[in-house]
């Protein structure tokens, strides 16, 4: 017969994973968001995602965003809400653009901004360009190719919905 022995089995202690949370702030209001959400939902474990703000522009989502990075210091009683803040938005024809950025980036605010328009951005990531240069114009050519004009939002957010569902393609795509 064998003696019971005085130490406790070793055991595994469940580790519970953190998950960074990120707060986004988002000039569209339908792409961005689909888009970042989509993102988010294959990065679960290991991200959460909270797009608070949307359809304003880029000096207006900085101003929302130092009031988030306001209220959310931490404290001796309570822990910040999230780990990390992003701003995202299009050039367009925005005449604050650089100063949100750097008003953002004192802030201590992270920016995402496409050029031309983050619809464009996607649909090249879900294309095969072989080149790293293009003349003059290239890319105006493609993105009148790839979406409609500029005024007609609701085409061009459907437009580049489709080209979301290549999310696999696009994902194995270099950035």
């Amino acid at each position: 017969m064998t003696r019971p022995s005085s130490r406790r089995p070793r055991r595994r202690v469940a580790q519970k994973k953190t998950r960074r949370v990120i707060r986004v702030l988002t000039e569209g209001e339908i792409t961005e968001p689909q888009y970042l959400t989509a993102w988010a939902r294959r990065n679960r474990s290991h991200v959460r995602l909270e797009i608070s703000d949307r359809g304003l522009t880029p000096k207006a989502l900085v101003d929302r965003a130092r009031g988030h990075v306001r209220r959310n210091r931490p404290t001796k009683r309570r822990t910040p809400d999230y780990d990390e803040i992003w701003c995202v938005f299009d050039t367009d024809e925005h005449p604050n653009l650089p100063q949100a950025v750097e008003e953002a980036r004192l802030g201590g605010i992270e920016v995402a901004v496409s050029n031309p328009c983050f619809e464009l951005w996607l649909v090249l990531r879900s294309r095969a360009n072989r080149s790293h240069r293009s003349p003059p114009g290239a890319a105006a050519v493609r993105r009148t190719e790839a979406l409609p004009q500029q005024g007609d939002s609701t085409r061009r957010s459907e437009q580049a919905h489709r080209h979301l569902r290549d999310r696999e393609t696009a994902r194995n795509r270099p950035h």
